[in-house]
């Protein structure tokens, strides 16, 4: 039966292999993978936001870059390193961190890796450096870790989270991207980055929401329609957000960033819309990875399933299993 995992922004739903076999030893890491980037989307999916607003801390969004490439994945992984140790004596509890490439533009045509970092500290042991204002020391900290590298300041960005919505809506961004992105691919690793290292991390205990649960072939069904259907929802608001922009645009920049916006929710909308018309006995396989709140799962669950005891002769062990309420078994 398939498996069902809600965490606390998402929904997963997949049947289990047929011939389940280990991971077998880990290889080398050469770029994002396809499975890097979806453990880095649970991982976020999973995040209590509500619990993390409770603890009294204040985070910071903060993009990190290096003019001059660094020779190898181990010295970039040093400097990671280094930086984390930094925080970590400042106060950091929680952090996260993405890798992805950047080509250099009028500098250089070979890509360089800059780093997507979010971090919260406790509100009475703020990061402090000489004097600046918290923000504006992450920034001080890296200038310093990078020093080696030609890093300006005028490239380094570190900006409060104001409201946890808007850290999730920037966290959303990135976690949409695969590994074929093409800040992601591997055809933009540079010269000499064969091996590149881990490219995702978490540092702290984080809070975290998981639950997993046994379903009915039917149920996955109604579920994955249930799924695309709040996401169109969804995306039709953002389409209506994106053209009021248009008209309130006040420049050309502001204008290409609403037109921008536009393409992507059409996309989007085409995209569902061309998962709600999939055959029934391709739907009833294929699994649902969405971003969807476990609030509104739990209440749909409530609603349109029910539980019974399945007893497993193999194992021996007796779990629920939900079905769809009518279903015929």
């Amino acid at each position: 039966m398939p498996t069902m995992t809600i965490s606390h922004s998402g929904v997963t739903v997949a049947n289990p292999p047929l011939n389940p076999r280990g991971g077998g030893p880990r290889g080398e890491v050469a770029g994002w993978s396809i499975k890097s980037a979806r453990r880095c989307d649970a991982f976020l999916r999973s995040i209590h936001f509500e619990k993390l607003d409770e603890e009294a801390l204040t985070g910071y969004a903060c993009t990190f870059t290096v003019r001059n490439l660094p020779d190898t994945h181990t010295d970039w992984a040093r400097l990671i390193t280094i930086l984390r140790k930094r925080l970590k004596r400042k106060g950091m509890v929680y952090g996260h961190c993405v890798t992805e490439w950047q080509m250099r533009g009028r500098f250089s045509d070979q890509a360089v890796p800059h780093l997507h970092l979010v971090v919260f500290f406790p509100n009475d042991r703020l990061p402090t450096y000489e004097g600046c204002y918290p923000q504006d020391a992450l920034r001080a900290i890296w200038l310093d870790v990078a020093a080696g590298y030609s890093t300006r300041l005028e490239g380094q960005d570190a900006k409060p989270i104001s409201d946890l919505v808007g850290w999730f809506k920037y966290l959303a961004k990135h976690a949409a991207r695969g590994a074929h992105h093409y800040q992601r691919s591997v055809g933009t690793i540079p010269a000499g980055w064969q091996k590149t290292g881990r490219m995702w991390a978490k540092w702290g205990d984080w809070p975290v929401s998981i639950d997993k649960l046994i379903i009915s072939d039917a149920l996955f069904y109604a579920l994955r329609r249930f799924s695309t259907r709040y996401q169109l929802a969804s995306a039709r608001k953002d389409l209506k957000r994106s053209h009021e922009r248009l008209r309130d645009a006040a420049n050309y920049d502001q204008k290409q960033q609403a037109l921008s916006f536009i393409k992507q929710s059409r996309k989007r909308l085409r995209y569902l819309k061309q998962r709600l018309q999939a055959p029934n006995d391709f739907a009833r396989i294929v699994p649902v990875s969405d971003w969807v709140p476990s609030a509104v799962i739990t209440h749909w669950l409530g609603h349109v399933a029910v539980k019974e005891e399945v007893y497993n002769e193999h194992t021996g062990e007796i779990r629920l299993a939900y079905y769809l309420a009518g279903e015929v078994r």
